[in-house]
């Protein structure tokens, strides 16, 4: 879709009314730069890809409840979104409605034209709001997983299919499974923006709701917590915040499919179009997140950055104070251009944000959110204090920090020494000990090239 459209122009006034005019430029300036969705199409699974899977469906036993809370849904809408349950490859399935509209909305006679028993519609007696809704039908599940599914919204085919092979040949039984998701508008003719999400993360997630679509939990871990009425319009992300809990400190039943599963349709009354629409749900989320972290123990400060529904979180004292689980602290290298050159790195050395200038805020405004990283560069590096001997052991020299910065003191390297080496021994070093490294946008350390 074209960058320069009434959606994005109200984007951007709504981000200039919140972080200023230079701001709102600066923005602007990295849209019209940037190519990451200008290419997407969607390419569906083709024809003999889906016959592949309905033959070897049979080798899944794994049965889904997708819950489907449903609300004066436009007609047309609300029938797409059931065929395309109808056309899932993977047959065991039920899909549970629960209706708390206006009857007259004729909701119950679409669903019924469809003569499945699979579908099962539910005339809610009132409308209890999004969680009260969903609890209603939840008790209704049959399915060894709940699958979440917007009233709105539709799958792709194989999406299921997808889903149950995970489950079957995991080597650790699922908890909670996410893929990728992509938009699409109102008539569904045009696929765009695009979400390629990365495997889990703990820290990103602490800093918004990247796993939302399609996102699949284990029934019994979903009933014991259910969704809370409180956080309605990030219901989701409470829930999803609740559930991973359960799952640390590896988190090894968190898997992620990175295949465009999910639909997100957007139409005039949806959060996807515009997301000034839902202002409240970005409140919810912080308080969803603000109640994650106390019922960890971890005391902190959640503000909102300045993107929609993404989160910053100070932890109080200090993060050392408060995470026993993060080992190292690191952030951007900047050079005399302004533009970053180290940092956070890929397994590879890669920095991951790499050519960005300063100021922008990279894909899905990434570069602004803390992150769990796989490296991170010692030129803006903070060490947690039981820690320095590892540095003493890699390098041969005590672990300082420059008092102007509060980092390591890059000055004390010789200029010949492999820093890359430095940074690859420390961070595998300090990873198996069963730590975790943190990106921290806010850290930063110019350097002339």
């Amino acid at each position: 879709m074209s960058k320069l459209n009434i959606t994005n122009i109200k984007k951007a006034y709504n981000y200039m009314k919140k972080n200023g005019l230079k701001a709102m430029l600066t923005q602007a300036a990295e849209r019209l730069e940037s190519h990451d969705y200008d290419d997407y199409t969607f390419e569906p699974v083709s024809e003999e890809e889906l016959e592949k899977q309905r033959k070897n469906a049979g080798s899944y036993s794994v049965r889904f409840s997708i819950l489907v809370p449903a609300y004066n849904t436009p007609k047309e809408y609300f029938k797409e979104m059931i065929e395309s349950v109808e056309a899932q490859t993977y047959p065991n399935w039920e899909l549970i409605i629960g209706d708390a509209g206006d009857e007259a909305k004729g909701l119950k006679e679409i669903a019924e034209e469809f003569y499945d028993r699979r579908v099962r519609y539910i005339k809610l007696p009132e409308n209890k709001g999004i969680s009260g809704n969903t609890n209603a039908i939840l008790k209704e599940a049959r399915g060894e997983y709940i699958a979440l599914l917007d009233h709105d919204d539709f799958l792709t085919p194989d999406a299921l299919y997808e889903n149950a092979k995970l489950i079957s040949e995991a080597t650790k039984k699922p908890g909670l499974i996410y893929s990728d998701e992509d938009k699409c508008n109102g008539d569904a003719t045009k696929f765009y923006d695009v979400y390629r999400k990365p495997n889990f993360n703990l820290d990103l997630l602490l800093s918004n709701n990247y796993i939302c679509h399609f996102l699949v939990i284990k029934s019994e871990d979903l009933k014991s917590i259910g969704f809370r009425s409180e956080f309605d319009g990030a219901q989701d992300y409470d829930v999803t915040l609740r559930c991973v809990m359960r799952y640390m400190p590896d988190f090894k039943e968190v898997y992620h499919i990175p295949k465009v599963l999910y639909h997100w349709r957007c139409h005039e009354e949806s959060t996807a179009s515009n997301p000034q629409s839902k202002l409240y749900a970005y409140e919810a989320g912080k308080n969803a997140l603000t109640d994650a972290l106390e019922a960890l123990g971890w005391k902190a400060e959640v503000t909102h950055s300045k993107h929609l529904g993404f989160m910053d979180v100070k932890y109080i004292p200090g993060i050392f104070d408060v995470r026993e689980d993060i080992g190292m602290i690191g952030g951007r290298i900047i050079n005399d251009k302004g533009v970053i050159i180290g940092g956070i790195m890929d397994e590879n050395g890669t920095p991951v944000f790499g050519g960005l200038k300063d100021g922008y805020s990279g894909y899905r405004n990434t570069a602004t959110l803390k992150q769990d990283a796989d490296l991170l560069d010692i030129r803006c590096m903070k060490l947690r204090p039981e820690l320095y001997d590892v540095f003493k052991d890699v390098t041969g020299m005590e672990y300082k920090e420059d008092p102007k910065t509060g980092f390591y003191d890059i000055k004390l390297q010789k200029d010949d020494t492999d820093l890359m080496k430095i940074c690859t021994i420390i961070c595998h070093r300090i990873k198996k000990m069963g730590y975790k490294l943190l990106y921290d946008p806010d850290c930063s350390v110019k350097v002339k090239e």
